[in-house]
């Protein structure tokens, strides 16, 4: 299920999905999604998307979402 969910993310969305924690167990898993863009709301919106593309997975209950964005140094 996770390789199904990160590849439709990669593929859908053009961004880089890994599976960042909990590889030990099989039910359960941590991923980090990262969006790169010129714009914060452009960021801010695909992030939205990717949420609710995963909510369309009934198998899959999401437990925490954490959005963190880095502006670049001027």
């Amino acid at each position: 299920m996770v390789k199904t969910l990160t590849a439709g993310i990669r593929s859908k969305f053009n961004v880089s999905v890994a599976e960042t924690g909990y590889q030990d167990l099989w039910q359960r898993s941590e991923l980090a999604i990262a969006i790169a863009s010129g714009e914060t709301y452009h960021a801010r919106k695909v992030a939205h998307e990717v949420e609710r593309f995963v909510d369309t997975f009934p198998a899959i209950e999401v437990l925490t979402w954490e959005l963190t964005l880095h502006e670049p140094d001027d």
